[in-house]
């Protein structure tokens, strides 16, 4: 899907984050959700 995961730790029990970066995905369906239309 062309995209990357990334993980980054702070070190022993300070915590960690996880990224999931995917690349833009466009469409021409107008779907049903606002929220997940592209701006225009």
């Amino acid at each position: 899907m062309g995209g990357t995961i990334e993980l980054e730790s702070a070190g022993l029990r300070l915590g960690s984050t996880a990224r999931l970066v995917l690349a833009e995905f466009r469409s021409d369906h107008e779907g049903t959700n606002p929220e997940l239309r592209p701006p225009g």
